[in-house]
Formats: structure tokens, sequence, C-alpha cells
């Protein structure tokens, strides 16, 4: 991680809220009063930002899946009913039905896209935690 721009956000609780602001930002673009603010950043512009002007110009249609947020999302998304993760370095961050089950409906997901488009593009934004010495 590079000190005060990764993991999202400034605050671990900043970082619960990023998800669902990038795809507010994404969907909706900058509204005067979102669900979801886009968490203030030191430097920089969030990458969302980058993705909502590439999507707009490109006419992309957005499909949004939620994996495990812990919050609802303001937005229409597909609902995997998955339990946040907890921190990767405990060695255990999902159960592993639970990896099994998000891998197979991720897959599922991917062949019904792309069954019925020519490019699938897939993004990501990992709810995480960061602490000065630990990985999370």
């Amino acid at each position: 991680m590079i000190d005060q721009i990764s993991a999202a956000g400034l605050t671990p609780h900043d970082r619960l809220f990023t998800a669902n602001a990038d795809l507010d930002f994404l969907v909706s673009g900058d509204t005067r009063d979102p669900l979801y603010p886009l968490p203030p950043l030191i430097a920089g512009a969030s990458p969302v930002l980058i993705s909502r002007a590439i999507a707009t110009e490109l006419h992309w249609l957005i499909h949004a899946v939620n994996a495990g947020l812990p919050y609802a999302l303001s937005q229409p998304a597909i609902d995997l009913r998955s339990p946040p993760a907890r921190c990767v370095s405990s060695g255990h961050s999902l159960d592993d039905e639970v990896v099994e089950r998000l891998f197979e409906q991720g897959l599922g997901l991917g062949r019904a896209w792309s069954a019925s488009a020519q490019w699938l593009i897939i993004g990501e934004c990992v709810v995480g935690e960061r602490r000065r010495h630990s990985a999370c």
C-alpha cells in the first residue's frame, strides 16, 4: 500500500462506503446530494472519475454486483448474498463454501454477459481497513 493513497479512503469508516460511493458516481455522476459521497482524497482523483468519463463517452451498460458489501447499494445491483470478508491477513477471510459459491456465481454471470456482448470489462472495489503496520 502507498501511505495516504491506497485503501480508497482516509479512514476505516470512509472505506466501508467506498464501493457504494464509486457505484453511485459511476452510474449517476456528480450529484448534489449523493447517498454515498466519494471519500475525500489527499491527492489526485478517484479512479471512478476516469471510469465514469469512459463509460459515458462509450455508452457502456453498467452491471453492478454486490459480493459482500457491509451496506446496501443505492443503485440497482445483483446481490450475491455474501457476508463481508474478514481481513485477508487472517488467512481466513471467507469460509471455503462462500468462496466456492461466489466463484461459481461469478462464472455464471460472466458466461451470461459475454454471450450477448463483444466485450466484458470487469472492475472491482474492495472494502478494506488499513492500519499503520498491518495488511488490514
